[in-house]
């Protein structure tokens, strides 16, 4: 049987959240604790860390989307120019007001 391209399979998607949860794991380690500095997308060697909190944020929000929020609010604080496109994500952010869901 073929399946859809859009149906995903809860065990690839579990799979998936806990390998990006092991690299955000590694990045919350190789930072200082608070961290309250901004990490610019324009440096290439922040773009892994930028990338693995995207992938986190963006499966665990098919499994819990109040938790992901935070994750997409951070980002758009350690990221103000956004290159990711997390402040559609984020509470309140511009997919908010808008009727439909990006």
């Amino acid at each position: 049987m073929v399946r859809p391209r859009t149906a995903v399979s809860c065990c690839s998607v579990e799979a998936a959240l806990s390998w990006a949860a092991a690299g955000v794991c590694v990045l919350q380690q190789s930072l200082p604790y608070p961290f309250g500095d901004v990490l610019p997308y324009g440096e290439v060697d922040n773009r892994p860390a930028h990338r693995v909190v995207y992938a986190y944020a963006t499966l665990l929000q098919l499994k819990h989307p109040r938790k992901a929020a935070a994750w997409f609010t951070a980002m758009v604080y350690f990221s103000p120019m956004d290159n990711m496109g997390a402040r559609f994500h984020a509470p309140g952010g511009p997919s908010s007001s808008m009727p439909f869901r990006i």
